[in-house]
């Protein structure tokens, strides 16, 4: 009887710390979402054309007045690989750079134009998508990643 006791034990406080683990990064990869979609809707805002000047699946630089101040900054994101995983990045007006965040298993962009194709013409962009996929520590089935797909439609393009 006291070893079934101790294995239930073990297995809960496994699936505790797994559960857990899953609603933090859950959240880390929901705040890095609203990062990028906050910065993304101004895209174009307050700014001169061409308003994307990097446009690559793991890079994005923008021009928009994230900050309301009346002049347009120019906002970056990439990730830089970290072993297996990744370490996103992000930098604004060619200051110091700030890590958003690490260990994601990706983060991707995509660039659409207004009918929804696809594109990597600057002056097309319409919409941009973002795929970030985060794996979730300790867990080996079940819920092993946090994904969030976001596709932003800045008004000022």
């Amino acid at each position: 009887m006291i070893i079934v006791m101790l294995t239930l034990t073990v297995n809960l406080n496994n699936a505790l710390y797994v559960r857990t683990n899953h609603a933090n990064t859950k959240a880390h990869v929901q705040i890095v979402a609203d990062m990028l979609y906050n910065d993304l809707t101004q895209a174009g805002y307050r700014a001169t054309r061409p308003v994307f000047t990097i446009l690559c699946s793991n890079d994005i630089e923008f021009k928009g007045d994230i900050d309301n101040n009346g002049l347009a900054d120019t906002i970056r994101y990439y990730t830089v690989p970290n072993g297996s995983s990744y370490k996103l990045y992000r930098k604004v007006n060619g200051g110091t750079v700030l890590e958003v965040g690490k260990n994601f298993s990706s983060i991707t962009f995509q660039y659409y134009k207004l009918k929804g194709k696809i594109t990597s013409n600057p002056d097309s962009v319409k919409a941009v998508r973002a795929n970030i996929v985060m794996s979730v520590e300790g867990a080996t089935e079940g819920f092993t990643t946090a994904t969030k797909d976001i596709k932003i439609y800045p008004s000022n393009l």
